[in-house]
């Protein structure tokens, strides 16, 4: 991405996260991206807070998963690459989504009728580490309300776990439709942080 990204969380205390911040505050770049536990980003200045994005769950999967037995089910290749930006231009038209995350098989598109309705996919995926993010997941808009996020994210998520050991995620506090569906799956929430772009004025490196 053009524009770098500070990602910094405490669990419990927040002194330490508060000691770091203000040690390297003078080598951040001038305007970043940042995802902070709440509170973080209030050593900035509320001035400096250029965009906020809002406040977000991180969920963590504790549970194994079943795949559903659905036909409409189906993994999406790089050869699929035109029908899904049509896709996400009319559901997810704000997502970022980087085709290069089709080379590594880890994505699912409902079809009914040939027509892809629903997507799910990831953010970031590596067998060394054994960890994966999950991203990219939307519906038509003339298709929500019939659970194929829930049984695709499920579908993704059997997958994932031949050969990952955790899968996590994030999604926006507000999103209760979201959320309800990753509880069902077997996600939980693990944290909760702040999305906002900052202009650092303490910038001296």
């Amino acid at each position: 991405m053009d524009t770098p990204t500070l990602l910094l969380f405490y669990k419990e205390e927040s002194q330490f996260s508060i000691q770091l911040t203000e040690a390297i505050r003078n080598i951040l770049p001038v305007c970043f991206y940042a995802h902070l536990s709440p509170g973080l980003s209030d050593l900035f200045g509320k001035e400096n807070i250029l965009n906020y994005y809002g406040s977000n769950y991180k969920m963590i999967l504790k549970s194994k998963v079943d795949p559903p037995k659905d036909e409409n089910i189906r993994r999406l290749l790089f050869d699929d690459l035109g029908v899904i930006e049509r896709f996400y231009s009319v559901s997810y038209p704000q997502n970022w989504f980087d085709s290069r995350i089709l080379k590594s098989n880890k994505c699912f598109g409902y079809f009914i009728e040939d027509k892809l309705v629903a997507v799910a996919g990831i953010h970031v995926y590596s067998e060394e580490y054994k960890v994966d993010a999950l991203g990219n997941i939307a519906t038509h808009p003339d298709y929500r309300g019939q659970q194929l996020g829930y049984k695709l994210t499920s579908a993704l998520c059997f997958d994932l776990q031949k050969s990952v050991d955790f899968i996590g995620l994030n999604v926006r506090s507000d999103n209760e439709y979201a959320i309800k569906c990753y509880k069902k799956i077997g996600f939980e929430i693990a944290g909760i942080y702040d999305e906002c772009l900052i202009r650092n004025d303490n910038h001296s490196f």
